[in-house]
């Protein structure tokens, strides 16, 4: 289990190699690309857009890539003295972040593997 890098409450941040990682009390990281190195990764991933589904469900941590499951964490992290997640305080979205949010939704359920899989099949609605 890894110690999770957030500011605020909740964090979704690409690390290593552009990875996507969702973070809290644990994180859950993204699944490594098989075959490819760092800087092959880091070509695969720029300027291409990701479809990004991040649930909690009490204390497990799950995370979805372009409809894809990637994996489950539960609990706290083994971390030294990690900060008390209140589930408080200012949202950001994209802190940090160089590029492009699109289509943010916020439920108040877990979604289904089938819903996941709907929202990734949608068509994106203001195409340039």
């Amino acid at each position: 289990l890894r110690c999770p890098d957030r500011n605020g409450e909740w964090s979704v941040g690409l690390y290593d190699c552009r990875k996507v990682v969702f973070g809290r009390t644990n994180s859950v990281w993204a699944n490594p690309t098989l075959g490819l190195d760092c800087t092959e990764e880091l070509i695969a991933y720029t300027d291409v857009w990701k479809h990004v589904v991040i649930i909690q469900v009490e204390d497990a941590l799950i995370l979805y890539i372009d409809g894809e499951f990637q994996g489950i964490s539960f609990g706290d992290a083994n971390c030294i003295n990690p900060p008390v997640a209140q589930d408080q305080g200012t949202l950001f979205l994209g802190k940090y972040f160089t590029g492009v949010l699109d289509d943010v939704l916020i439920y108040d359920r877990a979604l289904s593997s089938e819903e996941i899989q709907q929202l990734f099949a949608w068509e994106p609605c203001c195409v340039d």
